[in-house]
């Protein structure tokens, strides 16, 4: 790829705790549109990498650049109005309000920068195009029914979708996923990839998981974390026969058989 079909680049990134090392000098490139999928084992610092780019941990050193500025260091609110979303493994959701006015919230902040600082609060409300938003995502997650009800209604997986929709909410052009599918059943599961499927359209999609037909099921490309830092980088054919990577995960591209390319089962 040239320079500038990436979307996002980490240039040696550096984090640690203390006295801890947690990223020893990532190095990742995310092409435009496309869904990469980030994968590593317990500890190697993936959600780390995810604190770094959406700005709720600030790296000692290195650079994180978003449509080639570098981003390292501003408030999460900022990133995410630049087109850098993320979902949650743990609920972030809204719990005393209704589906549909979680939805509203999230596309409004992430809508925040086009209002003029004059504008009246009620106007934002009356925004046709906010709640015109929030109606084409209830639809697409298959909970126009359940629009008005509480959150703390929901059942798991409704939930899980719920807070889909809120990172897709504003439009973003980058969707940053942690364990999307973490939780369900494999029924569920198929569900939501063919939902990313569709609400990643156009978007680019960077995905933690752990399911590793999920990972070969949705992802263009892999890169593989490892005592915090990428070892290996490519397409799933390529990572799946890497002799390093098939080490660092000790047989679970075997337990995913070879699904990489079709359907789940």
């Amino acid at each position: 790829m040239t320079p500038h079909t990436w979307i996002l680049e980490l240039e040696h990134v550096i984090y640690r705790a203390g006295a801890t090392e947690i990223l020893a000098g990532v190095d990742l490139r995310i092409g435009r549109g496309e869904t990469h999928a980030l994968i590593g084992p317990n500890g190697a610092g993936k959600s780390t990498v995810f604190d770094v780019i959406s700005g709720r941990r600030r790296p000692q050193s290195g650079r994180v650049l978003f449509n080639d500025r570098d981003i390292r260091g501003l408030p999460p609110h900022a990133i995410r109005r630049r087109g850098v979303s993320r979902a949650f493994q743990l609920s972030a959701l809204f719990d005393g309000m209704s589906v549909a006015e979680n939805l509203r919230v999230a596309a409004l902040g992430a809508h925040a920068t086009r209002f003029s600082s004059d504008t009246p609060w009620r106007r934002l409300h009356a925004r046709a195009d906010l709640g015109g938003e929030s109606d084409r995502l209830l639809d697409m997650l298959g909970l126009g029914a359940r629009r008005d009800d509480r959150v703390d209604s929901l059942p798991y997986a409704q939930r899980r979708l719920l807070e889909l929709g809120l990172a897709f909410a504003g439009d973003p052009s980058l969707v940053l996923l942690d364990e999307p599918t973490a939780g369900m059943s494999r029924d569920e599961a198929r569900h939501t990839v063919a939902l990313l499927r569709t609400l990643g359209a156009g978007k680019t999609l960077l995905i933690v998981e752990h399911d590793m037909s999920v990972v070969f099921e949705l992802a263009h490309h892999i890169s593989v974390l490892a005592q915090g830092a990428v070892i290996a980088s490519g397409e799933p054919p390529v990572i799946r026969n890497d002799a390093g990577v098939r080490r660092v995960y000790a047989g679970a591209f075997a337990e995913a058989g070879d699904e990489a390319g079709r359907p789940l089962p």
